[in-house]
């Protein structure tokens, strides 16, 4: 009878050095593909965040309300489905306007931009745009406000 319990506690002793070793294995394995998946990519901040801190960086304090109302009335911030409203223009030619800002092509290839979805990239244009043509967003804004575009 002391054998056969010496050899249940043997046989569960091995058992549980077994189980250990198993656990430490498993656990190192874990840890690896834990490590992989917890990497994730940087999260770009929201578009508007993002353009008021480029005018604030570009032009300075007082710009961003000009910008931002620029920006709404030409695509009230929608950046996938941001084209001219009506599709013509005011003469019935088809536009081509498109973006936050309502860049026409011709727009696009002068300031040296291809016509993109990115709402990054059309912010920067659009601020090249401003610089260029107006010097800054409150000209652009005096402007678009008489003649309803800029």
């Amino acid at each position: 009878m002391v054998t056969l319990i010496r050899f249940i506690l043997w046989f569960l002793i091995i058992g549980l050095a077994i189980s250990l070793s198993f656990a430490k294995k498993a656990e190192g394995e874990l840890k690896e593909v834990i490590e992989v998946e917890v990497e994730v990519a940087p999260v770009k901040e929201n578009i508007r965040e993002y353009a008021e801190r480029r005018v604030l960086e570009e032009f300075g304090v007082g710009h961003w309300k000009a910008f931002d109302t620029i920006i709404v009335k030409e695509s009230r911030w929608r950046v996938f489905n941001a084209h001219y409203p009506s599709g013509y223009t005011k003469t019935g030619i088809k536009s081509s306007a498109y973006g936050l800002c309502g860049f026409l092509d011709q727009t696009w290839k002068d300031m040296g931009y291809k016509k993109t979805a990115d709402p990054y990239t059309q912010v920067s244009a659009c601020l090249d745009y401003i610089k260029a043509r107006y010097k800054n967003p409150n000209k652009a804004l005096q402007f678009h406000l008489k003649h309803n575009y800029y």
